[in-house]
């Protein structure tokens, strides 16, 4: 997307805290996205940080 032309799918949360906000069109017409899965990956060590140890208690839930 960064070379000129793409398209990409992001959270519009992870957007609006970007850099490159401004310099991408939002597109008004989307289509219904199926559910999809996400999978997260971490370091062992990771999981000592309060921030990363709560979304792991979180996924695990689903």
């Amino acid at each position: 997307v960064s070379l000129g032309c793409g398209i990409g799918l992001i959270p519009r949360m992870v957007l609006e805290k970007s850099p490159f906000f401004n310099r991408v069109k939002i597109l008004d017409e989307t289509p219904e996205l199926p559910p999809f899965v996400i999978g997260l990956c971490t370091r062992e060590k990771n999981l000592a940080n309060p921030r990363v140890k709560a979304l792991w208690s979180i996924a695990k839930e689903k």
